[in-house]
């Protein structure tokens, strides 16, 4: 790897992959500030990455590029997530699903989450979200309309 020495370390950004022992291949892709990726702080929104981070005892992190550019950053790590294998879906299927809020459709069809109700009915779970918040535009998603459950 080659480190450029004309950055200033506090500004220069990391694009680096996680490996848990338990996983073939790559299980996470970030971007952090090079002095951040010691502390995987970017990962703390996902609980169940970091229960597997606890969990291994020996978490290996590879540095993929250091740059000055966060928009060099995110295109290689675009890149590098739709060119390397990982062990994301792996994951996934082994972790209990966290409890969100339940979404009901207009039929009276319950679903544990709204990414679960978007799967289920061939939605994109970002109109689903928007649906659900009543953002304007998105009084249907997939021709059905879904509210929250207390």
């Amino acid at each position: 790897m080659i480190i450029p020495l004309n950055i200033p370390a506090d500004k220069l950004i990391a694009v680096y992959t996680l490996h848990i022992t338990q996983f073939e291949g790559a299980v996470w892709i970030g971007i952090a500030l090079a002095s951040d990726v010691w502390s995987l702080s970017d990962t703390r929104k996902n609980p169940p990455l970091r229960q597997l981070i606890e969990q291994d005892g020996n978490p290996r992190i590879t540095i993929k590029l250091l740059t000055g550019d966060i928009h060099e950053a995110k295109n290689y790590a675009s890149r590098l997530h739709h060119e390397t294998p990982s062990a994301a879906a792996a994951i996934a299927d082994t972790n209990p699903v966290i409890p969100g809020r339940r979404v009901r459709r207009g039929d009276g069809t319950v679903y544990a989450s709204a990414r679960e109700a978007a799967r289920a009915n061939g939605a994109n779970h970002g109109n689903m979200s928007k649906h659900l918040n009543r953002k304007p535009g998105y009084q249907t998603v997939g021709g059905h309309f879904f509210e929250w459950l207390p």
